[in-house]
């Protein structure tokens, strides 16, 4: 199938992008203690959560942008390296009464600690994967225009 033809059959962007800009401005607006929500001790701060919109709210911003926009490439970086932050919160700090699943064949001690070691190492591929898109947004700024 071509590009168009997906095109066609997909929903309308800008549809996809308004409720992911809505949903992260909503999840700010937790975050920032706007909107009022009780956070208990074991779930993740109100930082994670503002991080959490943001990161919507650059996804939307990239739907909208369509793909070759200026800047693409920096909104890519800063996008992944804010799902590699959350990652990262989980692996370090995450509490263990709130890690479920895991392998049969291990105790929840080691399926834990699996669990942040895979969390930890997703933090990781999205660290190198943003500076590899920011590397990229530079290479793009020094190539000049196109006309």
């Amino acid at each position: 199938m071509s590009t168009p033809e997906l095109e066609k059959k997909h929903q309308n962007p800008k549809a996809l992008a308004l409720f992911m800009g809505t949903v992260g401005v909503f999840f700010v607006l937790m975050g920032e203690g706007i909107i009022p929500i009780e956070l208990q001790e074991n779930e993740a701060p109100a930082w994670i959560i503002t991080v959490c919109g943001v990161i919507f709210i650059i996804a939307a911003t990239l739907t909208l942008r369509g793909q070759g926009a200026r800047f693409n490439q920096l909104l890519a970086s800063i996008l992944i390296a804010l799902m590699g932050t959350v990652g990262a919160w989980v692996a370090l700090f995450g509490d263990s009464s709130q890690m479920s699943g895991g392998m049969n064949l291990l105790s929840d001690e080691n399926n834990i600690t699996l669990g942040r070691v895979i969390f930890g190492l997703g933090a990781l591929i999205c660290y190198a994967t943003a500076i590899h898109a920011f590397r990229l947004h530079l290479k793009e700024r020094r190539s000049p225009p196109d006309k």
